[in-house]
């Protein structure tokens, strides 16, 4: 069976930021979640539920329009914030085994 989780990425704390997930999770979709705060983005992800104990570290980070980010990354979704004044972009470090 399948599971289904989200973690909170907020828009001000400092980047890029190591987040453990349950192995072979899948990114689903990052999104702004009016209801929760005005800077956080919502990421939903998949798992399998064998896999929930054992974690790994994958790093994320953000990005406003305009501004440089790592060649090699890996886009995972943009989120429009602050009623439009800020667009950020989440991209996901591929980390090298």
């Amino acid at each position: 069976m399948k599971l289904i989780h989200k973690v909170k990425l907020n828009s001000y704390e400092p980047y890029p930021k190591t987040i453990n997930l349950p192995k072979e999770s899948r990114i689903l979709h990052v999104d702004y979640q009016e209801k929760i705060s005005t800077s956080d983005v919502s990421m939903w992800y998949e798992f399998d539920e064998v896999n929930k104990n054992e974690l790994e570290p994958r790093v994320f980070y953000m990005r406003p329009t305009g501004q440089l980010f790592r060649e090699g990354s890996k886009y995972i979704g943009s989120c429009v914030l602050m009623k439009g004044e800020l667009v950020v972009h989440i991209y996901e470090e591929i980390l090298e085994e």
